[in-house]
């Protein structure tokens, strides 16, 4: 596009690793990160102001008060760390008012590493007192040989280094440390600061990868982020409202183990495949992922879910007849699957499908029809039909499912719903469908212990004025949560 480029990366080593890929297919790129010295540094973003290079990559030390009209792109090598972080960054486009790009190369396991970033920055009490103790006997010092000799990881002493000098006990001079209380024995270092910092960048984070996994417009995301209700329900410009933007280039293989990392054009969908159900379907197999916490692809590639969107699967047979849908899939998956696709098979059908069990010839209660296509995401979340009006004769409980009789007494014999899904191989989101189905059979749940006091306190207080929206419920929450679980902590009171 012409211009210049700015291509973000979490850790030093992505940096590099990037830098190397794009210099191995002829791009002039430089590297930025903390692990630089100052004039190292200072050279990289000089060449890049007077555009002596065109791309240079960094992590978020990059970019302050650097004002560059002409930069065209700006690319997201691993998630940010918060949507403030990600705005601030991606505006650094396209200040010249010409047309230009913001990329996100999105995986679950940049969310992992975020996460490790974020636990890392609060080193334990015990190391920050021997770097401190370390500190203090050296008077002048760097990371390398402060954790030299605390006998802590560079990592650990990094991070304890900066809890010190904010609490003011040490001054820093680039890279190295000088100590400016070396009376003190005892550092002022606020712990419980410490980890309610850390719980609200994890909360930062969750809520960025709910920005990057939505399939809603983006720019109306963040606006609503940031307070705006009147957002535009379409912004006409991320790829959620016109589909991806960027060329795709020659396969470069930069994500680690992940094959290879491009922009696609948008493929089109056969013409008897149901778009809506495939959207669902999607939906659902990204909320499976996150609960799973696994990639996507691992749930269902998406030429399987082609397939199930062309068939319609209203039954465990017609589910397994799927290719790539087989049992060990219909054992984790297929209920919700089929929350899916029933309904748009009887929707497709000229007469309703016959109930499981139901005699020919027999005219079935019809079910509630939804096109789970004009449903929101959010609420695309497996429904139970309406049963026919009860019989005035006395008629004799149907069996329960095996894994609901199993879930059942695993709750009756005391298990939390961790300790359930261990040990029947299921997801906690099936669990907690499962012990929502026993509550309605009138089994009586202890849903404090099954949950754990705090957790349903937190989901109740997030309830209160949602009006029933579990989606709203769930977003207001500091932590990720199945529907089902907040469902049987709301209403099992």
């Amino acid at each position: 596009q012409g211009g210049a480029g700015l291509v973000y990366a979490a850790t030093r080593r992505n940096v590099e690793k990037v830098v190397l890929a794009l210099r191995a297919h002829g791009v002039d790129a430089l590297g930025y990160h903390a692990g630089m010295d100052d004039a190292e540094r200072t050279e990289a973003q000089d060449r890049f102001l007077r555009g002596e290079t065109r791309v240079v990559v960094a992590t978020n030390a990059f970019g302050m008060g650097v004002d560059k009209p002409d930069i065209r792109f700006v690319a997201h090598f691993d998630v940010p760390r918060s949507i403030e972080a990600y705005y601030q960054e991606i505006g650094r486009a396209g200040r010249d008012g010409a047309p230009s790009l913001a990329l996100l190369l999105f995986n679950f396991a940049d969310v992992m590493l975020q996460k490790r970033i974020i636990e890392g920055s609060r080193p334990r009490e015990e190391v920050v007192r021997s770097v401190w103790a370390a500190a203090r006997v050296l008077q002048e010092c760097s990371t390398s040989h402060v954790a030299a000799a605390a006998s802590v990881h560079q990592a650990d002493a990094q991070s304890a280094l900066k809890l010190l000098e904010a609490a003011g006990h040490l001054v820093r001079h680039g890279q190295d440390f000088s100590v400016r209380t070396p009376d003190v024995e005892e550092p002022s270092v606020d712990f419980e600061l410490a980890a309610a910092r850390v719980a609200r960048e994890r909360q930062m984070l969750d809520r960025m990868v709910r920005l990057a996994d939505t399939a809603g417009c983006r720019r109306r995301s963040v606006l609503r982020y940031f307070g705006d209700p009147d957002a535009p329900r379409s912004c006409s410009a991320c790829d959620s409202c016109t589909g991806p933007r960027a060329p795709a280039p020659e396969e470069i293989t930069l994500k680690r183990g992940r094959g290879k990392a491009r922009a696609a054009a948008p493929t089109a969908l056969p013409a008897d495949v149901d778009e809506g159900v495939f959207a669902a379907l999607r939906a659902l197999r990204t909320e499976l992922a996150r609960e799973g916490k696994v990639p996507p692809y691992v749930i269902f590639h998406d030429a399987t879910l082609r397939e199930l969107a062309r068939a319609l699967p209203h039954d465990e047979r017609s589910f397994l007849a799927v290719k790539g849908a087989g049992p060990n899939r219909w054992q984790r998956y297929g209920e919700r699957v089929l929350a899916v696709t029933t309904p748009a098979a009887r929707l497709r059908a000229e007469v309703p499908l016959a109930a499981p069990g139901a005699q020919a010839g027999v005219e079935q209660t019809p079910m509630v029809r939804e096109d789970v296509a004009q449903l929101p995401l959010a609420m695309r979340e497996p429904r139970w039909v309406e049963a026919p009006p009860p019989s005035d004769e006395p008629r004799e409980r149907p069996t329960p499912p095996a894994h609901l009789e199993t879930v059942w007494r695993l709750c009756a014999g005391g298990a939390t719903l961790a300790q359930i899904a261990e040990r029947t191989r299921l997801s906690s989101a099936d669990v907690a469908r499962r012990l929502c189905e026993l509550r309605q059979e009138g089994r009586v749940l202890d849903v404090a212990r099954l949950l754990g006091p705090e957790r349903v306190d937190a989901i109740r207080a997030a309830a209160r004025g949602a009006n029933g929206d579990l989606a709203a419920v769930r977003r207001r929450l500091p932590f990720l949560a199945p529907l089902a679980e907040i469902r049987l902590a709301v209403e099992a009171r």
